[in-house]
């Protein structure tokens, strides 16, 4: 659906904080300890599957949108860590939430905020330290919040899907302040020889989000359900025998890179190019563009298919890998950082997220405090 935002509410992102586990994990300088688990192997496979190049006999695979997505991932082929030139990771037994809380003090400090001017925390972990009630109580329990806090369950979309909730919450009252938190340990939850555990990493981002000066803040956007991932990826319990503890393991399903391979060239059309199209964008008219990068080729594929440079956008994933929900944010904090964007920016953003919600959104940029 199209959400249009009316101009008067003028309601954004005021501050922006991220934060990461120390631990890095550099291609180069790891690549022999990884060699050991069998990744130029994994690699190639990874590649097979989730280019859409393994079943040629596929009629799907054949489709016209999904061409450019497979040539481009074919780059990928000889890359045991798949595009990730280093990325941030827990270490043993660590937990995210920590550096969350770490992320909402710098965020409420850049603001000149306190924990008590916020109304409402938003929190999105993938996946939750606490499978049963979720991380948001723990969370608010570390940073002193007694206010209305809930844990998000939108996977990698649910920054912009927390921000969409945001505007409501403060078009009832223009003086609310919400937080979003997105704490993501991927790495927690894939094997060390897995193919996954190669292209993600781990990371926490935070936003605070309030009314904008005039004509700033998110101008409009356009949410679809994404329900026909159901089943690409699929989590299960396993006995960790390093730990002696039973985790949850991501998964992809038999066929998944084929699945993605035309589930995201398509969802990207239907939500962000006809978005643009429908709302009267042009792509010349874009002074940024931000993507959820999930693989080396994300960006470029999305770039291509909006006919952008890429100097108008910033690819943050040989640096980070796939770090999910905290992923568009870091992009964002980044960006600003460089000078890549500034005050006044009129920028798309296209945060996906499978067995959830796709979001595409046009924001005005305003004046963002960094933490």
């Amino acid at each position: 659906m199209m959400k249009m935002v009316p101009q008067h509410m003028n309601i954004g992102i005021e501050a922006l904080a991220i934060e990461f586990p120390p631990l890095v994990i550099n291609s180069d300088l790891n690549k022999p300890e990884y060699a050991e688990t069998g990744i130029e192997k994994s690699s190639d496979f990874f590649i097979q599957e989730f280019s859409g190049k393994k079943n040629t006999n596929s009629p799907r695979e054949t489709h016209s949108i999904s061409d450019r997505w497979n040539e481009l991932a074919q780059k990928y082929k000889n890359d045991p860590f798949l595009g990730v030139k280093q990325k941030h990771v827990l270490k043993d037994n660590e937990s995210i939430l920590p550096y969350a809380c770490k992320a909402a003090h710098k965020a409420l400090k850049a603001a000149g905020l306190t924990i008590n001017d916020i109304d409402v925390l938003i929190v999105a972990s993938m996946f939750p330290d606490h499978f049963d009630e979720g991380d948001s109580a723990y969370i608010s329990q570390e940073l002193g919040f007694d206010g209305l806090a809930w844990n998000l369950g939108a996977m990698c979309a649910s920054p912009f899907v927390a921000l969409l909730l945001a505007q409501d919450i403060i078009s009832a009252n223009p003086h609310r302040k919400i937080m979003f938190i997105s704490a993501v340990s991927y790495s927690k939850f894939s094997e060390k020889t897995s193919r996954l555990s190669m292209m993600t990493g781990d990371g926490a981002a935070v936003f605070i989000a309030g009314q904008q000066k005039e004509g700033q803040g998110v101008l409009a956007s356009r949410t679809i359900n994404s329900r026909e991932t159901c089943g690409v990826f699929f989590n299960s319990m396993e006995y960790d025998e390093k730990s002696g503890k039973i985790v949850r393991r991501i998964n992809p399903s038999k066929g998944a890179g084929e699945r993605v391979a035309y589930l995201f060239p398509k969802l990207f059309k239907e939500t962000c190019l006809d978005f643009i199209k429908d709302y009267g964008i042009s792509s010349e008219s874009l002074d940024f563009f931000i993507s959820y990068n999930a693989t080396g080729w994300y960006s470029e594929y999305c770039l291509d298919q909006l006919g952008l440079p890429p100097s108008k956008t910033l690819d943050i994933y040989p640096n980070h890998g796939n770090i999910s929900a905290s992923s568009c944010l870091t992009t964002l904090y980044k960006a600003q950082k460089r000078g890549l964007i500034k005050e006044n920016d009129l920028i798309l953003i296209y945060n996906h997220g499978f067995t959830s919600n796709c979001v595409a959104m046009l924001m005005r940029w305003g004046d963002v405090a960094l933490g």
